[in-house]
């Protein structure tokens, strides 16, 4: 992932980040939950969190978020599983990075 070594993430941010991150593995968690986080609350939550993120960020996460959209519309769940998890390893990537 492309992180500019000047970036670091808010204490805000980082909580977003971390936040996203839990929601996004458990709406791909094989885990039968009442209250798991759907595709929906995972878009809003990431809309939310784009503008504070790098550009070069945020250009590499928004194609994994297109293509979950993209499989819940076409009810394809292991596309969806699969964007998700990609989804949720990017995003403990930048924590890791940008801490």
């Amino acid at each position: 992932m492309q992180i500019p070594s000047d970036y670091w993430l808010t204490g805000e941010t980082f909580e977003d980040v971390l936040d996203l991150e839990a929601a996004v593995r458990l709406a791909a968690s094989t885990t039968d939950m009442v209250a798991r986080p759907d595709v929906i609350d995972i878009h809003d939550a990431w809309v939310k969190l784009q503008p504070r993120l790098p550009q070069a960020t945020w250009l590499q996460l928004e194609p994994s978020i297109a293509r979950m959209l993209d499989a819940f519309n076409d009810r394809n769940t292991g596309a969806m599983k699969r964007e998700q998890e990609d989804i949720a390893a990017r995003l403990a990537e930048l924590r890791r990075v940008a801490a």
